[in-house]
């Protein structure tokens, strides 16, 4: 601690509002300081007196419009890497009923976000990390009330409702079909989804009616190819990262063309045994995952697992509800507790003119949509070459 620190005479406070101490014990403004602190004063005002009568909306059920809108005012989103030609969005864990009133459903909060990065700087695909029904997946009893709820409300903006079924989930999507910006959701299943013994097959089977656009398998792993050159390997870890069902994963990674590889999993390898079949079967595939996807923690985080293993992985899990680091994850560089999503682009690679990196952003939003004054930011960036190379946002480091 500085002697300034130590000094009973020192007011922190006080100093940091511009206020100066002459020895005498009054206190004198600089006049450009009072007005920046006047200044700084009506804008909380202002941001408090939006957010109140927001709530006071939503507590008197005036503006049915508001209930159902799906994008609150005032999201932003931080802008992408310059130069992207190729983007992914992703989310985990979201899987929770939603609060009595949308604007404190903290899913919303994050399907804002997402949704504005999308019609700000657009993405290519919506990827979907698992835990999508809590607490046992999808049930056959609430199948339709709980697609609404937990799929077209917070993700209106990527949908397309064109599906048999889909007229009977308008209502909950409050962007009208031209404000929209369908792409392809892929989702992955989690643990919980697998509670429900129909859970599963209605994911697979039912959500598509109601959903065009939605993809997804139980079971196993599959790939999609993607104009860019990344090749999205979806894996279903639950069942398949038990010994003797990772071959599924070898076999699907030896197989996607790249020359980039992103596997989406709802597990991250993390340092228990249970990680261990998902390494070998990187191993025996003998070709690079660039990057892992994943949620199942309820946070933010961003990791080098070491091999044999993706050379980048990142934990995409605060869909609903954040949570204190739960896993050992090997190779921990970033970790912040809050909502969020994870965006990744496909840009030039400054060290490598001629070549290209998967940039990763860690965004965290509002803990609740009428949480006006909060901006959504960048919590980490990291960046990973098409050798294997690793290096923070910030160009810090770099390694392989």
């Amino acid at each position: 601690m500085d002697r300034k620190g130590l000094d009973p005479r020192h007011d922190p406070v006080r100093d940091a509002r511009g206020l100066e101490a002459p020895g005498d014990g009054l206190r004198h403004l600089h006049p450009r300081r009072e007005r920046e602190r006047r200044s700084g004063e009506l804008r909380a005002r202002r941001q408090r007196r939006a957010a109140a009568l927001l709530l006071a909306a939503a507590l008197l059920g005036i503006g049915a419009g508001l209930g159902a809108a799906a994008l609150a005012p005032g999201w932003d989103a931080p802008a992408p890497p310059e130069g992207s030609r190729f983007a992914l969005l992703a989310v985990g864990d979201f899987g929770h009923r939603a609060k009595w009133s949308p604007w404190l459903t903290p899913q919303r909060s994050v399907g804002d976000g997402l949704a504005a990065s999308h019609l700000q700087h657009p993405a290519d695909y919506l990827l979907l990390l698992g835990d999508h029904f809590y607490p046992s997946g999808l049930e056959e009893r609430e199948a339709e009330a709980r697609i609404a709820m937990n799929l077209v409300a917070p993700f209106c903006a990527f949908l397309d409702l064109s599906g048999p079924l889909g007229a009977q989930l308008e209502p909950s999507c409050g962007a009208p079909p031209a404000a929209r910006r369908p792409i392809p959701v892929l989702a992955v299943l989690g643990n919980h989804d697998w509670r429900a013994p129909e859970s599963p097959d209605l994911q697979q089977d039912l959500v598509p009616r109601y959903l065009a656009n939605w993809r997804l398998r139980k079971g196993g792993a599959w790939v999609e190819e993607t104009p860019a050159g990344v090749s999205l390997v979806l894996f279903d870890s639950t069942p398949g990262r038990r010994r003797g069902e990772a071959h599924v994963l070898r076999d699907a990674l030896a197989s996607a063309r790249g020359p980039w590889r992103v596997v989406v999993s709802h597990h991250p390898v993390d340092a228990t045994p249970k990680s261990q079949p998902m390494r070998d079967a990187i191993a025996e595939a003998g070709v690079p995952v660039h990057l892992w996807l994943a949620g199942h923690e309820h946070n933010l985080q961003i990791s080098e697992p070491g091999r044999p293993g993706p050379a980048l992985q990142v934990i995409s899990g605060g869909g609903s509800s954040p949570t204190p680091l739960k896993y050992e994850i090997p190779g921990r560089r970033a970790f912040h507790q809050s909502l969020g999503y994870a965006r990744v682009d496909l840009v030039a690679d400054p060290a490598a003119p001629g070549q290209e990196e998967l940039v990763v952003s860690l965004v965290s939003v509002r803990p609740f949509p009428a949480a006006l004054w909060q901006r959504a930011r960048v919590v980490a960036r990291y960046a990973v070459a098409r050798d294997g190379a690793v290096r923070r946002g910030d160009g810090a480091r770099r390694s392989n």
